[in-house]
């Protein structure tokens, strides 16, 4: 054991040391994507424990639930057909929470930060919700909090609001002023929503909201024997449009939709982390290469195989402990901006719930550093058995591994044909549970496909190579082109490292490009109208802000006006899992609006159909539960089940969840709500939008609060929104660049390493330090140039995967495929300068090798 240590000391610290510039490149590659790897992970698990500890601190100790199947609140006369439960045990308290926003002012507006209204019974069993509130002159459950609000504390900092304060609030089109009777304490219900929350009594609650006798749930607490009996005999009597589940069948519901956007953000990591691999391969391959004499000399003294394989593993391992802990920590860091990155998609599009600062969580970076360790050991693993296969005999052969690698080289390519044919198999398949699997398996197939391909390409194409730059650059660039064919295995190890990094920008780029594109076109065709009006709280983050139908009539007076389309939605369960239920008036859809639909038909053609019990539902929607037109949707509603016949599909690119849209008087007439969330406003022709928008205000103003943008501000905002949501796409893809030109330079420095004998030789022999530099800088940009173009194809095959194939699976949307030349020539460019600039360092080395020295040595 002390000699395998004392040898590790010898034969690893020291070479480590020695060539510490090698060994702090592969270190930096491996913590960059540890680093991306823990950010991510940490955002994602923040926001869903901060969407899950909300919840339950809501919840408190219930532990069944009633809510509505659709819609946002049911009728408090519910409770009187509970009263059963107290003597079977039970108890139960109701709960109204709502979205509201902080501000104020008159007409045209927009809403500060969106925070949750939550009203309980203040005199309810302490077993519901426990919290505790300071500053008032009674205790948490006087009488005084019955006739104002008791404010989260981070909300009571950031306004600077005390006891005796008075709230203003933005509710739907309204503003509503409360007064403030207590600070809650950072404990039970008071920590939920990180403290951005008012909590008061119901029908305090019911007033603000405007929304007398509702409530949003009702809490039950039993004992856990009669839980099951219980939840039985209330689902067999509870009025239609009303279900009993335990509290977490909302967690759970929610996070079925996160899981797409959350396992898409992971797998993209794992790109980077994938780079880093061949990154370690090159490593541990180059320390084979460069030390097969010492290994030789180690097995003639009797060294086993397997000890051999250890100590090249624990290099590897070393090397990858270092970069895991320094990524550990460089990800911690970066954990806020990627929370902030991805907070925005998750309040958009699943649960409004603030995300302001990670919450460490230290088996997450464990993990990490574990992940980081053992990826290493495995790609170091096969290049360590290599090594172990030297013979003492064979040791003073420099280049037998890479004539291994010649020599299979033409099976290794045919190894990678089978990839890609089974690749092509998989991205047929369905997804598993929403997640494209397959598909990413596919990815990753094809990326060890061309690293297999490789080899045979390179040692057909390199000669060619040669004597073109012999006739262009003269003799340095011939021997560069033979340099790089003589160590075949490096250098395809090396291309294809730069070549799955180009990959992945080029493929993102493609599909964000072809995404955003596609987008662009929707929202011009689609978007017809001439104004679009909404609430400002729900302009202010509201899910669940509306005006009242009124505003409708008043509206249509406003001179200019031509047509007002009003829009409502609200939120159903389709099998188990969240969607959008609309209501629109087809009428005036289909004489004014453009919707595009996915059978070719005109917009006008099927709005003429949907009326009844009909429906269209969108792509999304049609996706995920696999609806086809024709066929009937069974939707829970108040009334009870509403059966729809799907007319059509149409394309949107709002929400992933999906919507089903029906005719406006069956939605009221299901859901019992005459809410409207927004209106689409055509005007006369002629007639200047913003001048009508200003006599909106002016009319309106006074009645009510809102957000009023023309078509041209509402599709500039859409591009904004959307260029948020793919920010950390943005950065993960420049990470994976980033670790790839650090291959390239690791690559070279191996190269100089290696060649040192023949760089003293052909200086002896009369070439000048000049030409030297070019040499290895031809090196660099062959590299570069060879890498961009394998990168670029693959990056092409990869597109094609995540358009049709990883992003339809995961959202229900389908994308027009766009290339966007412009920025894959520069980037083509860039990464090729990138590399030549990256072999520098290098060059210099090179034309300082002393040739004296390496002749005597010969």
């Amino acid at each position: 054991m002390f000699a395998i240590l004392s040898l590790f000391k010898t034969f690893v610290l020291r070479d480590c040391l020695i060539n510490r510039v090698r060994t702090l490149i592969t270190t930096g590659g491996i913590a960059l994507g540890i680093a991306v790897f823990l950010a991510i992970s940490l955002a994602n698990r923040t926001a869903l424990s901060s969407f899950r500890d909300s919840v339950d601190r809501v919840a408190g100790r219930a532990n069944l639930e009633i809510s509505p199947v659709a819609g946002r609140y049911m009728d408090e006369a519910v409770l009187e057909d509970l009263s059963w439960l107290w003597m079977a045990g039970g108890k139960y308290a109701a709960v109204l929470s709502a979205d509201v926003c902080i501000g104020e002012g008159d007409g045209e507006t927009e809403s500060s930060e969106v925070i949750q209204l939550i009203g309980i019974d203040m005199l309810a069993d302490s077993e519901f919700f426990s919290f505790a509130s300071g500053g008032g002159t009674g205790g948490s459950r006087s009488l005084e909090n019955l006739s104002g609000v008791l404010l989260g504390r981070k909300i009571a900092q950031e306004e600077g609001l005390s006891p005796g304060s008075s709230l203003t609030l933005s509710v739907d089109d309204r503003t509503v002023s409360v007064p403030v009777t207590g600070i809650l304490e950072a404990t039970g219900l008071g920590d939920a929503y990180s403290g951005r929350l008012l909590v008061c009594d119901i029908p305090l609650a019911q007033e603000i909201l405007g929304e007398r006798g509702k409530i949003s749930r009702v809490e039950i607490i039993v004992a856990q024997e009669s839980l099951e009996p219980i939840s039985e005999k209330l689902n067999r009597e509870l009025p239609a449009g009303l279900a009993a589940e335990p509290p977490g069948s909302r967690t759970r519901a929610i996070e079925k939709m996160t899981r797409s956007f959350e396992y898409n953000l992971w797998a993209l990591t794992f790109i980077a982390l994938i780079v880093g691999m061949f990154l370690i391969y090159n490593t541990i391959a180059i320390t084979v290469i460069r030390r097969r004499v010492e290994i030789g000399t180690l097995r003639a003294m009797g060294l086993r195989r397997r000890s051999i394989v250890l100590l090249l593993c624990g290099e590897a391992a070393l090397i990858g402990l270092a970069g895991s802990i320094a990524g550990a920590c460089f990800g911690i860091l970066l954990a806020d901006w990627s929370l902030a990155a991805v907070a925005e998609t998750y309040q958009r599009l699943y649960f409004n719930i603030p995300l302001e600062k990670v919450a460490l969580d230290y088996r997450l970076i464990f993990l990490a550093v574990l992940i980081g360790v053992t990826l290493t050991v495995v790609a170091a693993l096969p290049p360590a058995l290599e090594g172990s296969l030297v013979e003492p005999i064979s040791a003073t052969r420099r280049l037998s591994n890479e004539e291994g690698i010649d020599r299979f080289s033409s099976p290794l390519f045919l190894c990678s044909l089978l990839l890609c044919s089974c690749g092509w198999f998989l991205s047929g398949l369905p997804p598993v549970d929403g997640f494209p699997l397959w598909g990413y398996l596919a990815a990753l197939l094809y990326v060890f496909a061309l690293a297999l391909a490789l080899p045979l390409i390179l040692k057909l194409l390199l000669p060619a190579i040669a004597c073109l730059l012999d006739t262009v650059l003269g003799l340095e660039g011939k021997l560069a082109a033979l340099t790089l064919r003589r160590t075949i295995g490096r250098t395809s190890v090396a291309v294809a490292t730069l070549a799955v990094g180009i990959a992945m920008m080029i493929s993102l780029a493609i599909m964000i490009g072809s995404f955003r594109e596609t987008v662009t076109d929707w929202a011009r065709q689609t978007l017809v109208a001439d104004l679009w009006m909404r609430p400002a709280a729900r302009d202010g983050g509201s899910h669940s802000a509306g005006f009242p139908a009124s505003i409708e009539r008043s509206l249509a007076d406003v001179d200019g006006v031509r047509a007002v389309e009003p829009w409502s939605e609200s939120p159903v369960l389709y099998r188990g899992r969240p969607a959008i239920l609309g209501g629109a008036r087809f009428e005036v859809v289909g004489r004014f609006g453009n919707l595009s639909f996915v059978s070719g038909r005109p917009s006008r053609e099927v709005c003429a159909l949907i009326t009844g019990r009909k429906a269209i539902v969108s792509e999304s929607f049609a996706l995920r539960h696999n609806v086809s037109p024709g066929d009937t949707v069974e939707l829970p509603v108040r009334s009870g089940v509403l059966a729809l016949r799907v007319v059509d599909v149409y394309y949107d690119y709002v929400s992933d969840a999906g919507y089903v849209v029906i005719p406006r008087d069956l939605y009221v007439e299901s859901l019992g709500d005459e809410s409207i969330t927004s209106f689409a406003i055509v005007l006369q022709e002629g007639v200047d939008p913003d001048r009508v928008r200003s006599r909106i205000v002016r009319d309106l103003g006074g009645l009510s609060r809102f957000s009023i943008r023309t078509t041209g501000e509402l599709r500039q905002r859409i591009l904004e929104i959307f260029d948020k949501t793919f920010a950390v796409t943005y950065a993960l893809h420049t990470i994976a660049i980033v670790v790839a030109i650090l291959s390239v330079m690791n690559a070279l420095f191996a190269l100089i390493t290696e060649s040192r004998r023949e760089f003293g030789i052909l200086s002896y022999l009369g070439m000048s330090a000049a030409s030297l530099r070019r040499m290895v800088l031809v090196e660099a940009g062959l590299l570069g140039l060879l890498g961009s173009i394998a990168g670029t194809a693959l990056g092409f095959v990869l597109s094609i995967l995540l358009i049709y194939v990883i992003n339809k699976q995961s959202f229900g949307w389908t994308v027009r495929y766009m290339v966007p030349g412009d920025f894959i020539i520069q980037s083509f460019f860039i990464v090729f300068f990138t590399a030549v600039l990256s072999g520098l360092i290098p060059s210099r080395m090179a034309s300082r090798t002393p040739a004296p020295e390496v002749v005597r040595s010969e």
